[in-house]
């Protein structure tokens, strides 16, 4: 999904109803590229995907950092 970010609301009628959320990026903030992720405030349900979910993200400046060190 990379940056995505799926919101479906269901309802069978007005009692009965779901908000089901996907998503595939709920990391870093303030990224010079991306918009930051959308604050969604209730879900049902939510799915998001895990390619990063066994590491913490460095900060900003470590990112750049290092492809300044891959680059030279």
């Amino acid at each position: 999904m990379g940056s995505a970010l799926a919101v479906l609301d269901l309802a069978e009628d007005s009692a009965n109803r779901k908000r089901c959320i996907f998503s595939g990026d709920i990391g870093m903030k303030g990224k010079v590229l991306m918009p930051d992720s959308d604050v969604i405030k209730t879900a049902d349900v939510v799915v998001v995907e895990s390619t990063y979910g066994d590491r913490l993200h460095g900060s900003l400046k470590d990112t750049e950092d290092e492809l300044v060190d891959v680059i030279n």
